[in-house]
């Protein structure tokens, strides 16, 4: 929701500056503007007496999901060696996959790893997406969530899972916005 000002109706009086608890409304030439800062919660609709600010609904670009396919497990790896959740998330994954109808892949990011895909096939993963780059040597927000979004982009998986690990903890809510996607904390089944 977003909320919008009627100038014909706006009056100056500047209830809804005094009553935005986001400070998402300044005055200009005695006209209400709302500012980058609104959140659409409403406030300033129900206290203009004058009725000069409305709610609009914002039109969203509809997705066509029908190309997503896929199970995708984000391999962290700490050192070069595979922490033990993706093991599990692998083993998830492919149960998933099974009952989807569509194949098991792992992403994998680092520096020098290459070798730790033939690790991830012996695990159940039907292919590995590898980023291999010096920026990707140590875990960082930006780096990883640049690349694995990219890599979503290009080859459209259905389902991402990560580990519940400080780095999957703060990788995935930044993957689910930069995708404009659900996510789903914490699961155990």
């Amino acid at each position: 929701m977003a909320v919008n000002v009627i100038k014909e109706k706006c009056k100056g009086c500047s209830i809804c500056v005094k009553n935005c608890p986001f400070d998402a409304i300044t005055m200009e030439n005695k006209l209400a503007v709302i500012g980058t800062a609104c959140t659409g919660c409403g406030v300033c609709v129900e206290k203009c007496p004058f009725k000069a600010i409305e709610k609009v609904e914002e039109e969203k670009e509809e997705k066509d999901l029908s190309a997503y396919k896929g199970v995708w497990v984000f391999a962290e790896q700490r050192d070069g060696k595979i922490m033990p959740v993706v093991i599990e998330l692998l083993g998830e994954g492919k149960k998933l996959a099974a009952e989807v109808g569509c194949e098991l892949c792992a992403v994998l990011c680092g520096e020098g790893i290459e070798g730790l895909a033939d690790e991830l096939f012996a695990y159940g993963a039907d292919k590995v997406y590898v980023a291999d780059d010096p920026e990707l040597s140590t875990y960082r927000t930006d780096a990883y969530t640049k690349v694995i979004y990219e890599a979503i982009e290009e080859y459209k998986p259905e389902i991402v899972l990560l580990g519940a690990t400080h780095i999957g903890r703060d990788l995935g809510p930044c993957l689910a916005v930069k995708a404009n996607t659900g996510l789903t904390a914490d699961c155990t089944k």
